[in-house]
């Protein structure tokens, strides 16, 4: 696949009914497109991607509180976000290779060095018009990994300084961290979220 093109999907993947991911925001395709990304790979079929999807929090059943996140998400090692914004057929995302709690860069012990982000250069955020097909999409890498991550006991999922942060049921987007801009809603609502664990099968 050149580089900046989208993939093809055919007809055969896009009617696929195989169900991978207990979601009630996107489809087993959207998935499987997700998890291609997590992998550096073309897109996966939906019988042939090597992940489970574990399904951590739903807001609309678990709350949208920022302690329920964090209580549920903290300890687990790669994790997908999923955000349906109100009033919209706009669903924003990301992935996150690390955990969601603060790290300790030097004595754990002492508490010295207390980060508020995680570094990664592996995460990456996401958009999807739910109006158009499966390569309306839009994704964007991080640029600057030492602020891939933010971690904070008053927020919700944040990835980057600004780039998709949510609080409760609110949420913004700004680009500062990741390459490309996601969405034209700066601030939003949420209709719900979900949390996702892959976990390689």
């Amino acid at each position: 696949m050149k580089p900046g093109s989208k993939p093809t999907f055919s007809q055969g993947i896009l009617t696929a009914r195989v169900t991978i991911i207990d979601s009630t925001i996107i489809k087993s395709t959207h998935a499987a497109l997700i998890s291609s990304w997590v992998d550096n790979k073309d897109h996966y079929n939906c019988r042939k991607i090597p992940y489970d999807f574990y399904l951590l929090l739903r807001a609309s059943r678990d709350g949208f509180d920022s302690s329920t996140f964090h209580s549920r998400c903290d300890y687990r090692i790669g994790t997908v976000v999923l955000i349906k914004l109100k009033g919209s057929q706009e669903i924003l995302g990301g992935f996150n290779p690390c955990t969601w709690q603060r790290s300790y860069l030097d004595d754990p012990w002492t508490h010295r060095s207390l980060s508020d982000y995680q570094t990664t250069s592996s995460s990456f955020i996401f958009s999807f018009n739910m109006k158009g097909g499966l390569s309306d999409y839009k994704l964007s890498k991080v640029q600057f990994p030492s602020n891939a991550i933010y971690c904070s006991t008053s927020n919700g999922p944040c990835f980057g300084n600004g780039d998709l942060w949510m609080t409760g049921n609110f949420g913004s987007s700004k680009r500062t961290t990741y390459k490309e801009v996601i969405t034209e809603s700066f601030n939003f609502f949420a209709d719900d979220y979900e949390v996702f664990q892959l976990v390689k099968k």
